[in-house]
């Protein structure tokens, strides 16, 4: 909202700007008194003597050169002045308005590729805009993770544990929508890693896909703040239960997530193995589920999951 604000002020201020040249500029529109031809200076009721006859001729031959020297003038106007009304000439604008306008596109053209560049379109140039991720605490991160049983080294933590945020303030405001970055952090540290949910937080947050309010924006959130600590993220909707729980089992825990239209506020969380009747979990809030029956897990998964993996060294 800030990025949207400033570039309306940055595009105010370039309309004002040419509001304001355009109402300085001196008008064009005036038309100049012709001046009457010499013709009219030489007429003469009647002329009555041979003597008034030959000064007239002598003043019309002095008058003709005239009439070309005014003809000449008028050609030697600059062109932007005998255009007429609505002319316009660049070299007419003063160059500070130039300069203050040619500044105010450049802010709108950044500040509008920020925006839309801030929602991940894009390859690479969306990393441009954004913080780098937090600086990787001590790591006893396996050297390979082919065989590694991640599942067994999950550790829950809670998402209301002031420990887990950089001061009383961040947990105020972060607390009770950080089940996205707290399932991340549990995840993460299971392959040796120990962030705390401030870490991880900091890196969603940072990236736009995040807020207090709604907590988790979007699905491929998960695997974009998850990429700035270098693990590949398997996600989608097309795994069956079972299958899920087949990788979980493997030793490769899965984040899913309780949709908002059914579970009150929406919810991530971490499944870390089942069997025919029972899904096993990792909860970060207050209502700690380690368990749920198959049944009930049906009717509160929306069929969402990401795997996440480390990226090879």
């Amino acid at each position: 909202m800030p990025v949207l604000v400033l570039m309306l002020f940055a595009v105010a201020l370039t309309v004002l700007l040419f509001g304001l040249y355009l109402s300085a500029r001196p008008s064009l529109t005036g038309k100049r008194r012709r001046p009457a031809p010499a013709g009219r200076l030489l007429r003469s009721p009647s002329p009555s003597t041979p003597r008034l006859r030959a000064r007239q001729s002598q003043i019309a031959t002095v008058a003709q050169p005239r009439r070309r020297s005014a003809s000449a003038l008028s050609l030697s106007v600059a062109p932007e002045r005998v255009y007429g009304p609505g002319s316009f000439s660049w070299r007419e604008i003063p160059w500070k308005i130039l300069l203050i306008g040619l500044v105010s596109l450049l802010i709108v053209i950044f500040l509008g590729s920020q925006l839309f560049l801030s929602r991940g379109v894009g390859f690479v140039l969306p990393y441009l805009w954004t913080a780098e991720p937090a600086a990787t605490m001590t790591s006893n991160a396996p050297a390979s993770t082919a065989h590694y049983d991640a599942t067994s080294h999950l550790v829950r933590i809670n998402q209301l544990d002031p420990a887990q945020y950089e001061s009383q303030a961040q947990y105020q405001t972060w607390a009770y929508s950080a089940c996205s970055a707290a399932a991340m952090t549990v995840v993460i540290n299971a392959y040796g890693h120990n962030y705390r949910i401030a870490d991880i937080l900091k890196v969603e947050s940072a990236i736009h896909e995040i807020t207090p309010d709604q907590g988790l924006l979007e699905e491929v959130g998960i695997a974009r703040t998850a990429a700035r600590f270098r693990f590949n993220t398997l996600w989608g909707h097309n795994l069956s239960l079972d299958q899920m729980l087949a990788i979980a089992n493997s030793g490769r825990p899965v984040i899913v997530s309780f949709p908002p239209d059914r579970f009150p506020g929406g919810h991530l969380l971490v499944v870390r193995g089942g069997n025919g009747s029972a899904v096993y979990l990792v909860d970060s809030s207050r209502l700690n589920y380690t368990s749920m029956a198959r049944s009930r897990f049906l009717q509160l998964w929306g069929g969402f999951y990401a795997v996440l993996t480390p990226q090879a060294s």
